[in-house]
């Protein structure tokens, strides 16, 4: 959609209200870049865990700040998110490590252990939702996409 985001009846992506959605993947892949826009409704607490096998999960809560989901924990980012305002979410799932980094517009809000240690590839995408909220501009893939900030890049010596 050449990067412009809709919500309702233009939106080309989806709207996942009071429920959820879902698209299964075969190929076995464990380091996988999962990137997309939100417009996310205050919600709070999810009603229900993600579902077993989860390796990411994250929520905006009453106060907008993004809580990310780990096995034990539910962690507070540090990040606000402005209800039903576009934000772009990336995750960068990596499955040897049991670990995703969530990046929030494109900056880093940390890196996280996954939700379910058990999950060994990337098999499924999923949205839950207890409010209305939509989804678009969807990019799942094994490169990174365009306009992360990874932080300063290392330096590089070269000797001949």
């Amino acid at each position: 959609q050449g990067s412009v985001t809709y919500a309702g009846s233009k939106a080309g992506g989806a709207t996942a209200s009071y429920g959820s959605m879902h698209h299964p993947f075969i190929g076995g892949e464990t380091e996988v870049w999962t990137d997309m826009q939100l417009r996310t409704s205050y919600t709070g607490d999810p009603d229900t865990a993600p579902p077993a096998g989860s390796s990411f999960a994250f929520f905006a809560s009453t106060n907008g700040h993004v809580i990310a989901l780990t096995s034990t924990n539910a962690v507070d980012t540090g990040v606000t998110v402005a209800e039903n305002t576009w934000t772009r979410f990336t995750v960068h799932s990596k499955y040897a490590e049991k670990t995703y980094e969530l990046y929030i517009n494109g900056v880093s809000a940390g890196v996280y252990g996954f939700y379910d240690l058990s999950a060994a590839e990337y098999t499924e995408f999923g949205i839950k939702t207890a409010a209305s909220n939509y989804v678009d501009e969807i990019n799942i893939s094994v490169l990174p996409p365009e306009g992360l900030d990874r932080g300063p890049m290392p330096t590089l010596f070269l000797f001949k």
